[in-house]
């Protein structure tokens, strides 16, 4: 214990404590904390701790800078603590909450796995994120070991203390507020914070949940009690029963539940014996467990001598989580049973399992798991981001066998930083980019690479809070307005090239190997999230010089990286040539299974997720194949599905942050038949028929839409325009000779809005908007929005915009019967379904 720091910090607890107002604090700080020598004593007891570099920090004359921040100890394993998030939004001042976790079993890890979960957060946090900010850290300013049962009230009071004072210190309050009655316990000037707070000392005013009239020997004794309580009622299952009841009518609620056992029995003489049976026979049957922790248990259900293998599943459904990680989980585990492996999956699939835990994903669940299995290892990169998250922890601190890649190489690859150098010692090319100190270096850096630029923090983590720069005046506005661009806190800012090709690469790895690999290319432009772009297998435009420049850069980094597993790189063809072939920069990896590892396996006809599975045991792993050698004569196109009826206002727009909800995967002979296809699922088969209405906006200067009305003119559409410069542009574009009428939008009336659609029978909607709209009144935006809300089919990215036409163009006027191209899946690939 560092006693000089822990002397210091009583004393702002003892100022803060003794000149807070009477009203603005509960009764009990008074009658417990009497001086400021108990209030010492008992802080001894505790057996505080503090955060490194905390006694620095507080006698130094200036604010703590945010490297301190980023230093603070994140362990939270079984202790109390008092934590510090750090909130960060572009363009706006980093935000601080204080707040302390003293959950009576498992600490502030609990408060931790809340925030982790999305569950449950404290009001003022949750009303930032829902601004649009980003939790970019939480770490602990002090903590201590859980306490016994008779120092319960006595601690909580005194951890309530401190995450007032710390409240104080750090200056943790709105920017309305920094003239409250107890500013001045901050200990620097709050006029040069670089960021602001947004809680107050409210939490002194609160109530407490513990008894101070009892002993600490009393306390020792009600906490026995209450346990053999929950057990004896454990027995009976009565599990909703409240703890508070225990108080109160214990004795009378427990001779009325016996009462109902014993009379329940009596009519059913062994029903559950006969139960009970019957549920261990449907487990036998199945050969399977559903289990469930609890703390409210004496014993277990099962036995745990299997030392099974545990697969870590996506954890809770979000965008971006979901049944294509399911697929890859329920594959990995179904791999390990055919080779004889126990296995243990958490929250995925109860049937394909030997036993299922239905539980969260967080660290300390998991590991609590892994203990009671007495595991032979763990499986985290089949399941998504969510165990890769948690693979160095459950690694370094809880000492699990980590089965693949080492989670310290996957640290590698989600650190920029490190990523780049090592992207840089084997020669494989990035977009420029560098992390700057000021707005002057990040000015000259963006002249240099010329805009537009990629702008974010540097510590934001997975490239959330990116911003797209266009100009100069912008990342001066934008970096200004941060106010907290220093040594400290560093932005990184990326070239953004316009126009590029994606390509998705998924691959599987052994002990360092390129084994398997799938090569898909994207519709969409580069820009577009991975998840909501159509992908095209085999690619169409990639030529074979192309594709094996792309297999030996995946060659590359499954060497660099030690790859043994499954992994994704997302790639860009840029049109500037190096030694007369177009460049191919590589812009992020991953070392987990991605979303298209179900699709790329079902086109291919191989399931990569049974490959990795076998690197990962390192057991019947086949010889290195190259799949897209092979010569085939059809393609698939995966379409991504939204879900923008669901988001009242939302800006139907795509960009770096994922918005799809689901995903539809279509085979064809060509990309127009399975585009077709995929579309007409997409989109309910609402296509629009010649005659109808379309509508056309955005930016007059792309290219696309010419080719769009070229496609679409000569099926006898009515071509529509928002504005006077698109009807111009497209009447002076086409090849031939088209009428394209202005309608005027009353942007402001929806129900007006609604009666316009229906007079002009606008069936479809081209928005080629460049960026999303910055009011809710941007015709753009009006657009787009309205075509969601009416249910007519809407495009706002200019290549599949221009492959719909192309489409269109094709295949109407429709015909009548089944098309001819109905295929099985089988027929396609030549073998039997995985």
């Amino acid at each position: 214990m560092d006693t000089e720091l822990l002397h210091l910090v009583i004393a702002f607890l003892w100022a803060c404590l003794s000149e807070t107002p009477v009203s603005q604090k509960h009764t009990q700080f008074a009658r417990q904390f009497t001086s400021h020598d108990v209030l010492y004593e008992i802080a001894s007891m505790a057996s505080l701790c503090f955060a490194p570099g905390l006694l620095e920090v507080l006698m130094n004359a200036t604010p703590p800078p945010f490297g301190f921040f980023q230093k603070l100890p994140t362990e939270d394993y079984k202790r109390w603590g008092i934590y510090l998030v750090l909130l960060e939004k572009p363009s706006c001042r980093t935000r601080i909450y204080v707040g302390s976790g003293t959950n009576r079993h498992w600490g502030v890890s609990y408060r931790f796995d809340q925030y982790d979960r999305d569950c449950k957060l404290p009001s003022l946090v949750s009303k930032s994120l829902d601004e649009g900010y980003t939790i970019v850290r939480k770490g602990l300013l002090c903590w201590a070991p859980l306490p016994s049962a008779g120092q319960v009230p006595i601690t909580r009071l005194l951890f309530i203390a401190l995450e007032a004072v710390f409240t104080y210190m750090f200056s943790a309050m709105s920017v309305t507020s920094r003239d409250n009655v107890m500013g001045h316990i901050c200990p620097w000037d709050r006029a040069t914070l670089e960021y602001d707070g947004i809680c107050s000392h409210s939490c002194l005013k609160e109530g407490f949940p513990d008894n101070f009239k009892l002993t600490v020997e009393q306390l020792e004794a009600d906490a026995v009690d209450k346990e053999k309580k929950r057990v004896e009622l454990k027995a009976i299952n009565a599990n909703n029963y409240h703890h508070k009841q225990m108080e109160t009518n214990y004795d009378e609620y427990m001779t009325a539940a016996n009462a109902r056992v014993a009379k329940s029995r009596a009519l059913n003489p062994g029903r559950d014996a006969e139960h009970q049976a019957r549920r261990i026979a449907e487990n036998l049957e199945k050969k399977t467990y559903r289990c469930e922790t609890t703390y409210n248990a004496s014993t277990h259900d099962v036995t745990f001598d299997d030392h099974g293998t545990i697969v870590l599943g996506s954890g809770v459904y979000r965008i971006g989580s979901s049944v294509e990680f399911d697929w890859c989980a329920v594959s990995a585990t179904l791999a390990l049973r055919e080779m004889g492996k126990k296995t243990v999956m958490i929250n995925t699939d109860s049937d394909v399992a030997d036993k299922l835990y239905f539980e969260e994903l967080s660290y300390e669940r998991v590991m609590d798991i892994y203990e009671l299995e007495a595991a032979s290892g763990i499986v985290v990169s089949v399941g998504g981001q969510l165990p890769q998250n948690i693979a160095l922890r459950l690694q370094e601190t809880g000492g699990a066998k980590v089965l693949g890649t080492d989670p310290k190489d996957i640290d590698k690859a989600e650190d920029r930083q490190k990523f780049s150098e090592i992207l840089d010692s084997i020669g494989v090319d990035q977009p420029a980019w560098k992390e700057l100190t000021s707005v002057a270096e990040a000015e000259a850096f963006a002249d240099e690479v010329s805009y537009p630029v990629l702008v974010r923090p540097s510590y934001v983590l997975s490239g959330a809070a990116m911003t797209v720069i266009r100009s100069k005046d912008e990342l001066k506005d934008k970096l200004e307005a941060a106010s907290n661009v220093s040594p400290d806190h560093p932005v990184v800012i990326t070239k953004f090239i316009e126009g590029a090709q994606e390509i998705d690469v998924d691959a599987v790895g052994s002990k360092g190997e390129l084994i398997i690999h799938a090569i898909s290319e994207h519709v969409e432009q580069a820009g577009v999230h991975s998840g909501d772009a159509t992908l095209v297998l085999p690619p169409a435009s990639l030529d074979q010089t192309t594709m094996d420049r792309i297999k030996e850069i995946a060659a590359k980094v499954a060497k660099a990286w030690s790859i043994t597993g499954p992994f994704n790189m997302q790639i860009i063809k840029a049109d500037d040539l190096e030694g007369g072939l177009p460049a191919l920069k590589v812009i992020e990896c991953n070392l987990r299974a991605s979303r298209s590892f179900p699709f790329v396996s079902k086109v291919l006809g191989l399931n990569f997720i049974d490959v990795a599975t076998k690197a990962l045991v390192g057991k019947n792993v086949p010889e290195p194949t190259d799949l897209m050698a092979v010569k085939r004569d059809y393609l698939a196109t995966k379409v991504p599905q939204f879900s923008w009826t669901r988001l009242a206002g939302a800006d139907p727009f795509l960009g770096v942050e994922m918005s799809s909800t689901g995903e539809i995967a279509c085979f064809g002979k060509d990309l127009v038949e399975a585009y077709w296809a995929s579309l007409q699922a997409t989109m309910n088969f609402r296509m629009p028929e010649p005659g109808e209405g379309l509508l056309f906006g955005g930016d007059i200067s792309k290219d696309s839409l010419t080719k769009i009305v070229n496609y679409l003119s000569p099926l006898g559409y009515k071509l529509y325009a928002a504005e006077k410069e698109v009807k111009q542009f497209l009447e002076s574009s086409s090849e031939g000779s088209i009428e394209v009428e202005v309608i005027e939008f009353p942007t402001e009336d929806k129900r007006a809005l609604r009666e316009v659609f229906q007079k002009y029978d606008i069936r479809g909607v081209f928005n080629l908007a460049q960026a999303r709209a910055k009011t809710v009144l941007d015709v753009d935006y009006v657009m787009r929005r309205n075509a969601v809300d009416f249910g007519v089919p809407l495009f706002m990215e200019p290549k599949t915009a221009e492959l719909f036409a192309q489409c269109m163009s094709v295949k109407l006027p429709r015909k009548e019967g089944i098309p001819g191209e109905v295929r099985r899946w089988s027929d396609f690939i030549g073998g039997k379904p995985l």
